[in-house]
């Protein structure tokens, strides 16, 4: 049996367009751990102010990007199941 090539083609462009997306949702987690950790820098004569302006963006940003990684993940894993790739999984870590 030959191998759906539309299929196959769907699933490497999302897959691309997944990798892309979670790339940079590391990446701005990453600045905001940062931003979180500089908070936390405990010193009895400096007060290290935190910008939470930037830290909210950040977090709206993530969000977004959070959001469009499941709608590209369930697109993938669709395209996944019709040309016998793997699928994508979903973990959900709280704490």
């Amino acid at each position: 049996m030959e191998p759906d090539y539309e299929a196959l083609g769907r699933y490497y462009a999302s897959l691309e367009t997944f990798n892309e997306l979670s790339s940079k949702r590391h990446r701005l987690s990453g600045d905001l751990c940062r931003m979180l950790s500089h908070s936390m820098e405990r010193n009895h004569d400096v007060l290290t102010l935190f910008d939470h302006e930037t830290a909210r963006m950040l977090l709206e940003d993530i969000i977004a990007l959070n959001a469009h990684l499941i709608q590209i993940a369930e697109h993938l894993n669709r395209h996944a199941a019709e040309c016998g790739k793997p699928e994508i999984r979903t973990l959900y870590r709280k704490g």
